[in-house]
């Protein structure tokens, strides 16, 4: 078991499922805009190509998100969530017109006889796709965002899925996030069978 360095206490276990919550800072709406919960969607599946973990479930609402994952690599659920929120926020506020588009990296960026292949190509798809992201953008707001800068609150609160009702459990709240909160958002809940 590992120390958070927030002080939290998280709790590591290789091969451990994990639901997690992140909040946006102040419970901003930013997801209430399509296009940042697609943009969030995407991010997410490249984060799961780069830093290999399986995703099981999502929701994401206009001011949080709900992720159902399993670290698969070496990268535990805390780097993981590092990851995934400071590219999206980097990424959203790209799209707003606070970032440039060309601050987008990815490790091995500065050195791309070292990117793995279809991690180079995933991230060429997700900076094409952030370009059509933010002229969408323009093209509803013009120039001038109506949304702060994109910020996430600083923590996030997890749960470690200790059997399979539990997995269920988690399975189906996030299924029932649209009509738990009277909202379209987005949902996907894989039919996991018998995992654990």
């Amino acid at each position: 078991m590992g120390r958070h360095r927030n002080s939290q206490k998280r709790i590591y276990i290789p091969g451990a499922t994990y639901f997690i919550t992140t909040v946006t800072h102040g419970r901003y709406p930013y997801f209430e805009e399509e296009i940042f919960r697609e943009l969030f969607v995407d991010e997410l599946l490249f984060c799961s190509e780069l830093k290999s973990f399986s995703l099981y479930a999502y929701a994401v609402m206009p001011d949080h998100a709900h992720v159902l994952l399993r670290p698969m690599g070496r990268w535990n659920y805390s780097e993981i969530m590092f990851s995934l929120k400071k590219q999206f926020s980097h990424m959203a506020n790209c799209v707003m017109g606070f970032n440039t588009l060309y601050d987008v990296t990815i490790p091995w960026d500065a050195h791309p006889e070292g990117a793995p292949a279809e991690g180079a190509q995933t991230f060429a798809r997700l900076r094409r796709a952030l370009r059509g992201y933010r002229a969408m953008f323009m093209q509803q707001y013009g120039s001038r965002s109506p949304h702060p800068p994109f910020k996430w609150q600083k923590s996030y609160h997890d749960h470690y899925i200790r059997d399979m009702d539990d997995l269920r459990n988690h399975l189906a709240y996030i299924a029932r996030q649209c009509s738990h909160h009277g909202y379209v958002g987005s949902v996907w809940v894989d039919g996991m069978g018998d995992e654990s």
